[in-house]
């Protein structure tokens, strides 16, 4: 017995796989009116393909006349055949799609034929008529490389997607750091220009050439000497010109923690929600291509994403600010997501200082999940804090 699936185009492509997340088909029809909603040829090669690599399918796409209930009965009866099992797919947004198949179901009471809908937030089965609504086993976990490409987009770059979270070594010197420069993470924003005396020495330098960067090493060099991180501290005057030179403690693959402001902060919250286990995936540090197209060159649009997560069949979009957040980082994030992620996606606003008032309240109303005040937050608050966005997006 053949299983097939019918479904209706909708802009939002997580809603048009739901169903093949839970359950295998032997052909999927999508239907589509060439003036509402009407996928472009590179949209419907973008989730063919995404279909076929994923589930081993290729969709068949169908035009229909127009968006009445007898144009979609016509093409339903059409696809009938004494031999194989029918699901309607209700996720798309036609309500002539889902009254044309309901008037089928009561037509052919002789046929195997059924209307479904999954939740594209609580991942349930919300509709299975005529039979009452069944729990089916997820076959696929949606990675966030899965989510991206739904939405035509892939990465360019990801270098840190294989961090070591979780080896004793590594973790203890992320936390040490993080510890540390948290103090004063607008000094350290401020000073982490750091940079290696040559490819063949130990050494690393920070130039003192004003005031305020000497004010700044008063400040960080004792805490990352306090702290075991650096090591060797001299100052040093060539050609005229103040410098520190030092030597670092760290592991190599954390070395570019002391050059970029933010790092620290991306890298613990990357481990808490990692270690949390309320994420199918999480990465960090990933370049995204923004139109999707091949290109290499230097005119490519593509963003660094500091943080995505994946729950269910949502994803969260999370960027970090060793700072105070504005309402600035607040428009930023959320175009991003809405670009990236699509209707369903998050956006998250990570900072290490408390946010002001006005920026707290516009949070609210952009709908942006808002994690602040991170340097006085405990693991265990982060975890809290993940787990209360997921909550928040799950509900219906």
């Amino acid at each position: 017995m053949k299983q097939v699936l019918i479904s209706y185009y909708d802009p939002e492509p997580i809603r048009n796989i739901l169903a093949l997340l839970h359950a295998r088909y032997d052909k999927v029809y999508i239907l589509y009116y060439p003036i509402e909603g009407t996928p472009s040829k590179a949209e419907r090669e973008k989730l063919a393909a995404f279909m076929q690599r994923r589930f081993s399918i290729v969709p068949e796409y169908v035009r229909v006349s127009s968006n009445t209930i007898e144009a979609y009965l016509a093409k339903f009866r059409t696809f009938l055949r004494p031999y194989g099992e029918y699901e309607f797919d209700a996720a798309g947004d036609s309500s002539a799609f889902v009254a044309a198949a309901g008037i089928l179901l009561r037509d052919r009471p002789d046929a195997r034929l059924s209307l479904i809908r999954y939740s594209p937030r609580t991942d349930r089965m919300q509709l299975r008529y005529p039979a009452e609504p069944e729990e089916r086993p997820r076959r696929f976990e949606l990675t966030v490389a899965d989510r991206i490409a739904l939405k035509g987009t892939f990465f360019t770059r990801g270098e840190r997607d294989g961090i070591p979270v979780c080896d004793e070594a590594h973790d203890r010197e992320l936390l040490t750091l993080w510890n540390t420069v948290k103090k004063n993470p607008v000094a350290w924003n401020k000073f982490c220009m750091l940079r290696p005396a040559a490819e063949a020495e130990a050494a690393w330098l920070r130039r003192l050439a004003t005031v305020e960067e000497k004010k700044l090493a008063a400040k960080i060099i004792p805490e990352l000497t306090k702290a075991g991180l650096i090591e060797r501290v001299q100052s040093l005057v060539e050609n005229g010109r103040e410098q520190l030179s030092f030597v670092p403690t760290l592991l190599p693959e954390n070395l570019e923690l002391l050059q970029k402001a933010g790092l620290a902060l991306e890298r613990y919250a990357y481990r808490c929600a990692v270690q949390s286990g309320l994420f199918s995936d999480a990465r960090t540090g990933v370049e995204i291509d923004w139109d999707g197209l091949p290109s290499t060159g230097a005119d490519n649009p593509y963003n660094e994403i500091d943080l995505i997560l994946v729950f269910g069949n949502l994803i969260a979009f999370g960027s970090c600010k060793n700072r105070e957040p504005n309402k600035d980082d607040l428009y930023e994030i959320s175009v991003l997501t809405r670009h990236f992620g699509g209707k369903y996606a998050v956006p998250m606003l990570l900072c290490t200082l408390p946010a002001p008032s006005p920026t707290r309240e516009r949070a609210k109303e952009m709908g942006v999940f808002l994690i602040d005040n991170i340097k006085n937050r405990s693991e265990k608050s982060m975890v809290q804090r993940y787990a209360e966005m997921i909550r928040q997006n799950r509900k219906e």
